[in-house]
């Protein structure tokens, strides 16, 4: 009779009658066996390998030892094939190398496969039974976890790729890209962070580069800034100079706020005569400007004598701001204020006090209160005084003060 050999190990059962005198032989060499599936190491160099590689029972590389030792740098993708009908569990030191150093591992009767990758060590089973084929891990995970660009994550016990968190690397940057991200704790980012979609952090994020949003940051009372913070103080140029002149937009500001102001009309030299009207204001906020344009201005003098204060202006795109001179007393009676127009707000200035007579001492009107502050007061002396800033005059012959404009950004 001839022996017959086991399935998965390929352990000699001799046949009745064999081996006569001789039993040593085939016991000796199946508790061989049985020792290298409980312990031995196939060592399986993979350098130069591309395509199918098929274990065998009786020749090298053999599938009868426990531990699968890989090594070297594979030439092409490498698929290690246990025999149909051969199962049982192995376990695989993988320490190839390169870009096909990740090995698979199948059954020749079909069924899955499974990837070892590279500079791991993985228990693997072949299947081999009525209920399906092939090879699959020992732990929890089943499958290869994603792909190439993506980062493996543990959900509930079984390592898994994302498609929302991918990591690349090329010219020697990295590159981690997310749909959405929660930081529960701190996080630490040296270079740059791609997120595509919310980055939630109960800590802190600490970021070596640049943080940029392409739609806004909310913040912990849930208000959304969309733009750079601005300070509350704006850059303010004054215009006080009497005479025309042009402001030129400066760079990157497209919006700015607008305050015109009409010069003060004076108080006439003589006697009993009232004070001069305080010049209008207007104000307005400009949106739409553009860079590096100019615009026409015009700042109204204070009137001396029995004269208008001279109306301010700024001639913006859109419409002009206009601030007009007050009006100068007649005689007793104290001179109106000025006008506005073309601003969100137009303010009329404050009328100039009238004249009046205390036991036969004259008292001079009060210049007209503009915008900015009171004209100046009136007085019972004899001789020139100058009106308030940008309000009436006051005093016998008391000049108005000039107009201004105001330009906040």
């Amino acid at each position: 009779m001839t022996s017959s050999y086991t399935t998965n190990k390929y352990l000699e059962k001799p046949g009745n009658g064999d081996y006569v005198g001789n039993w040593n032989v085939p016991v000796n060499a199946d508790w061989t066996t049985i020792d290298n599936a409980l312990g031995g190491v196939q060592p399986i160099s993979l350098t130069g390998s591309s395509g199918t590689i098929t274990l065998s029972a009786t020749s090298s590389p053999s599938y009868v030892p426990l531990i699968l030792s890989l090594s070297g740098v594979p030439t092409g993708a490498v698929n290690i094939q246990f025999p149909s009908g051969v199962g049982g569990e192995w376990v695989v030191i993988n320490a190839c190398t390169g870009t096909y150093g990740s090995v698979t591992f199948s059954n020749a009767a079909g069924g899955a496969t499974t990837i070892v990758p590279a500079g791991q060590t993985r228990s693997i089973v072949s299947v081999n039974n009525p209920t399906g084929y092939g090879v699959i891990f020992a732990d929890s995970q089943t499958t290869v976890a994603g792909s190439d660009t993506q980062v493996i994550i543990n959900e509930s016990g079984t390592l898994t790729g994302t498609s929302g968190l991918t990591y690349s690397y090329s010219a020697g940057t990295p590159t981690l890209t997310a749909n959405a991200l929660a930081v529960t704790t701190n996080s630490s980012v040296t270079g740059n962070e791609t997120v595509g979609g919310t980055i939630t952090a109960g800590g802190t994020i600490t970021a070596g580069g640049t943080i940029k949003s392409n739609t806004s940051f909310t913040f912990p009372d849930s208000t959304v800034q969309k733009t750079a913070y601005t300070s509350p103080i704006p850059t303010m140029v004054v215009l006080s100079t009497p005479g025309g002149g042009t402001f030129t937009v400066p760079a990157g500001v497209t919006k700015m706020k607008v305050t015109v102001t009409g010069g003060g009309a004076s108080c006439v030299a003589g006697y009993f005569y009232g004070g001069g009207g305080a010049g209008g204001t207007a104000i307005k906020t400009l949106t739409g400007l553009t860079s590096g344009s100019t615009i026409s201005y015009f700042v109204g003098a204070g009137s001396t004598g029995s004269a208008n204060g001279v109306t301010s202006s700024f001639s913006a795109p859109s419409n002009t701001i206009i601030g007009y001179g007050g009006l100068a007393a007649t005689t007793t009676v104290g001179g109106s204020g000025g006008s506005a127009s073309g601003g969100d707000l137009n303010i009329t200035g404050g009328g100039g006090g009238s004249s009046e007579t205390s036991n036969y001492t004259k008292i001079i009107g009060t210049g007209g209160n503009s915008y900015w502050g009171s004209g100046a007061s009136g007085a019972s002396t004899n001789g020139p005084f100058n009106g308030g800033s940008y309000g009436g005059g006051a005093n016998d012959g008391g000049t108005g003060g000039n107009g201004v404009i105001v330009i906040e950004y």
